[in-house]
């Protein structure tokens, strides 16, 4: 009897099972929070990943803000079609695409539609090729032509 009543008098073991308990409730009140938010924050990512693609195709945000009318002919649409809608890559298209000698300007001849590359005035008088014909600078503004920048003339198409 004497083993018996030392039996019950040890408690030497019981701060063990508090932790355990403890930790058993840490452990589900932790897996109760990520179970309320983990909903949440998959439509949030969800969300997140169509605004991004969305922003990397539409074309309409640009015109909306400037409300400048463009064409829908000429090689700048066609760079745009190319490159899948997505104007940072058309105007990558637009940059390969320069005649020799010349370098793409960022501009859009707004008549033609057609991006307008530079010679750099290298050989004397700046000249620009638009639509793969050569015209001095002073002469297309003389002119009265205009251009749009890339990213501006895109997004209105």
């Amino acid at each position: 009897m004497t083993f018996f009543n030392t039996f019950l008098k040890n408690d030497s073991g019981a701060i063990t099972v508090d932790w355990v308990v403890l930790t058993a409730a840490v452990a589900g009140i932790g897996m109760a929070v990520v179970i309320a938010i983990s909903s949440g924050t998959n439509d949030a990512t969800v969300n997140i990943n169509d605004d991004l693609n969305n922003a990397a195709t539409n074309t309409s945000i640009v015109g909306a803000i400037t409300g400048t009318a463009a064409a829908t002919t000429g090689a700048a649409a066609q760079f745009l079609a190319d490159a899948g809608g997505n104007i940072h890559n058309a105007t990558h298209l637009m940059y390969d695409a320069a005649p020799a000698g010349f370098s793409y300007t960022s501009n859009i001849d707004n008549g033609s539609g057609n991006p307008i590359y530079t010679d750099g005035g290298i050989n004397g008088a700046e000249n620009y090729s638009i639509g793969g014909e050569t015209i001095a600078t002073t002469d297309y503004t003389a002119a009265g032509n205009t251009y749009t920048y890339d990213y501006t003339y895109l997004g209105n198409l």
